[in-house]
């Protein structure tokens, strides 16, 4: 058991740095799903970002609890609900501004964050593909499309593919195209590919040594109902479980086509998820 440093409180929040690199990887690893956005950050920037924050919740010299701070976008993992004042009061001098979580985890947050403004809440469901459960010989898609990963050359075709596409409703066009080469260079997109235009895609939007996050799942609108989306989902997870890397994703509790998809894939929900913007302007 490690000694309690003389003056210092039984539990305490501190900014995390370099030196406590191993440790944080630790805690997250135990919660891999939950914790891919802040695992893939702490991977790729480590602690000393000067975008990327980390701040840590300790009991008895031992971490308990993590807020990452992404700008003003806020991620929080612990399993102790006592400790999660103290990390919002450090999102609120963050002018945070979106957090999202296990549904628990992320009411809990809220009822320390209630005098600010909702823009909007969202309810998914939280799921993973275990390699055993894994669709992978599936029927292709009912009209022609080459199914494969999305290189460089690509960027402006995704990029005219995913204008206006959900989540990107109120996105400039320079500000998809930044969003596409960061798909493409730093993590990883797969798309169906017709006769050289690009009608479907989806691309992860973290990834760590162990797992990653699915997302950006799109197909325009007058070539749905064609199998796409499962296709790209499915070579995308494929190449995540051949690396070792399981795949999880979260969707709209309202959405029944993506279930269908997911769960035709082999994807299983594991847990309910929240995702909440607050109003950008507050007094």
């Amino acid at each position: 058991m490690r000694a309690i440093i003389e003056g210092r409180p039984d539990t305490y929040t501190r900014r995390l740095r370099g030196e406590h690199f191993f440790e944080l990887s630790q805690f997250l690893a135990a919660a891999s799903g939950f914790t891919l956005f802040m695992s893939s950050n702490l991977e790729r920037f480590g602690l000393d970002d000067p975008f990327i924050h980390f701040w840590g919740a300790f009991r008895r010299e031992v971490l308990v609890g993590t807020l990452m701070m992404a700008g003003q976008r806020a991620g929080i993992y612990t399993q102790e609900n006592g400790v999660v004042p103290a990390l919002m009061e450090i999102a609120l001098r963050q002018q945070i501004n979106f957090i999202m979580g296990p549904r628990e985890l992320a009411q809990s947050a809220l009822r320390s964050l209630a005098h600010l403004p909702i823009a909007r809440s969202e309810a998914h469901f939280f799921a993973t593909l275990e390699p055993k459960r894994f669709q992978k010989h599936l029927p292709a898609p009912l009209t022609p499309a080459t199914i494969r990963k999305a290189t460089p050359d690509d960027i402006q075709g995704l990029t005219q593919l995913y204008t206006g596409a959900a989540g990107f409703e109120r996105v400039s066009v320079d500000q998809v195209h930044q969003s596409m080469i960061e798909r493409v260079y730093a993590l990883r997109t797969y798309v169906a590919d017709s006769g050289g235009r690009l009608v479907a895609g989806a691309s992860t939007s973290a990834e760590s040594s162990t797992a990653a996050m699915i997302g950006g799942v799109w197909t325009l609108p007058n070539e749905r109902d064609h199998g796409y989306s499962t296709a790209v989902v499915a070579a995308l997870s494929a190449d995540l479980l051949a690396e070792g890397r399981q795949p999880s994703l979260f969707y709209l509790e309202e959405n029944a086509a993506a279930a269908r998809v997911y769960t035709k894939l082999g994807f299983e929900p594991v847990a309910r998820w929240n995702v909440i913007y607050f109003e950008s302007s507050r007094s």
